[in-house]
């Protein structure tokens, strides 16, 4: 299924046609890239751009990885991937979105970490094999089928949502990420008190992909 609207909407958003395919890096070799990086601001919201279910939620902090990403199976079996988000995202697996349903926030996490704050959305089919989705992001926005780049305001899918309009600012996420890590820290330390119970089981450590 299409994307219907782009996985990032805000007032300063960036994606291009080259993200999509092989990079040449500085050291002369290449690297496969299929999936388009769409940048924004740190903080500017990520919307689901299809309806489905979410298929995998992944909660990550080390750099050789999508970081904190999602990944929505769509009706016709088809998977919808957003990673390198600020926070972990704000669905659950096995949960309904519809188009423009918030998943979370731009930012750099994971192998993201020390570049420009940016969303890796990658479309897959059924069998797993990638898609270029720049040409269905043009469709979707209504622009014409040779834009190379696309740069400026873009509006978050279902525009109906009381949030569409809203922009996250940098209080808000940072409130977010404050309850984020006080609850974190409970759970820390009520496994260190269970270790220490006679006879107690500690629960096994959190893996990075979280049901």
């Amino acid at each position: 299924m299409d994307p219907q609207g782009s996985v990032v909407c805000g007032a300063d958003v960036l994606y291009r046609a080259s993200s999509y395919g092989v990079f040449l890096m500085p050291d002369g070799s290449r690297r496969a890239h299929y999936g388009l990086d769409f940048y924004a601001p740190d903080g500017t919201e990520v919307r689901s751009p299809v309806a489905g279910v979410v298929d995998r939620v992944a909660v990550v902090a080390d750099g050789k990885t999508g970081g904190n990403a999602v990944r929505i199976k769509d009706p016709t079996g088809e998977y919808h991937y957003a990673a390198h988000m600020l926070t972990p995202p704000l669905v659950r697996r096995g949960g309904a979105v519809e188009v423009g349903t918030p998943l979370g926030w731009v930012g750099r996490t994971g192998s993201a970490h020390g570049t420009h704050a940016h969303v890796h959305y990658e479309w897959r089919d059924r069998w797993g094999r990638v898609k270029n989705p720049f040409a269905a992001f043009l469709r979707a926005q209504g622009l014409p089928p040779g834009t190379r780049v696309v740069r400026g305001s873009i509006s978050c899918p279902g525009g109906s949502l009381v949030i569409s309009s809203h922009h996250t600012s940098a209080s808000e996420v940072m409130a977010t990420l404050v309850k984020m890590t006080f609850l974190r820290s409970v759970i820390i330390a009520f496994r260190l008190v269970a270790s220490e119970v006679p006879g107690a089981t500690p629960n096994r450590p959190a893996s990075g992909l979280m049901a």
